[in-house]
């Protein structure tokens, strides 16, 4: 990092041709992460579904 900013380095870059790079390793994030795989499966329990087997397979069927 320190190499792209200091203007006396080859590799220096211009702060226009610069881009942002953020992770989701728990260094970004907010005072009080959101586990989204924890919350799309609470929200995907209360969804209703109806599954019927057709051809030994289970098909979703939609709820009138």
């Amino acid at each position: 990092m320190a190499v792209v900013i200091d203007k006396s380095n080859p590799d220096y870059v211009k702060p226009s041709e610069r881009i942002g790079v953020f992770d989701n390793d728990a260094t970004l994030w907010s005072e009080k992460p959101a586990y989204f795989q924890l919350l799309f499966a609470i929200d995907s329990r209360s969804i209703k579904t109806k599954f019927e087997m057709r051809n030994g397979r289970p098909v979703l069927v939609r709820e009138p």
